[in-house]
């Protein structure tokens, strides 16, 4: 049910720490260095996977997360044929959804002059 105009979604407020939530945190922050030394030690592993997945979770932590992201420039879409610029967030899309607009957008591109010079030039 939708809260009224100027008044909380969430009148009580945060839930208040746990003595168990502390603990974990606490149990976190204490091994943290470590595992992030692990984390590098992985990135030299001669399984490719393991490397890639340990540079995305240094990188997630030391960077922040990317969020998925795609400029497009919509043109003639409605009544308006304005070209415009969107950006989506793709993580509310599934897995399935993700991929359907990887296939989509690779059957709706087109080429630069460069990559329709570099394809006649093969």
């Amino acid at each position: 049910m939708p809260w009224k105009p100027g008044r909380s979604g969430n009148p009580q407020g945060r839930p208040k720490e746990t003595e168990d939530m502390r603990k974990a945190r606490e149990l976190a922050q204490q091994h943290s260095v470590r595992a992030i030394q692990r984390l590098v030690k992985l990135l030299g592993s001669k399984n490719e996977s393991v490397v890639i997945r340990a540079a995305e979770v240094i990188l997630d932590r030391g960077l922040g997360k990317p969020v998925n992201v795609i400029d497009m420039l919509t043109s003639g879409v409605g009544a308006d044929p304005t070209p415009t610029r969107t950006t989506l967030d793709l993580s509310r899309l599934t897995k399935e959804e993700r991929q359907t607009m990887r296939d989509l957008t690779r059957k709706a591109h087109r080429p630069t002059e460069e990559e329709s010079h570099a394809n006649t030039t093969h």
